[in-house]
């Protein structure tokens, strides 16, 4: 993910994330849990996944682009976590 790849205005926020390093799955998990904050819609594009905020909160503007994706990446070392302790037993 490159700062190029993102675009951002006051009330819109557009994250790009491609598809073979970020799997549906932890985009949608991630927008589920920052619901509260903007709304948020999921396109699914040629190479990558195209995340809408729309209408975001004032207080989390600026930080809430970063923290998403940081919650897609926790989200995605869960899912691995899980699986392996599913193995594992």
């Amino acid at each position: 993910m490159k700062d190029n790849d993102q675009k951002e205005t006051i009330s819109h926020i557009t994250i790009k994330l491609k598809k073979d390093l970020y799997p549906l799955n932890a985009i949608q998990k991630s927008a589920n849990a920052f619901k509260h904050l903007a709304n948020i819609k999921i396109k699914n594009g040629k190479e990558y996944f195209i995340v809408s905020l729309i209408k975001v909160a004032p207080e989390v503007r600026k930080l809430i682009k970063n923290e998403f994706c940081n919650y897609v990446l926790v989200s995605i070392n869960h899912e691995k976590f899980k699986n392996i302790n599913s193995a594992s037993k």
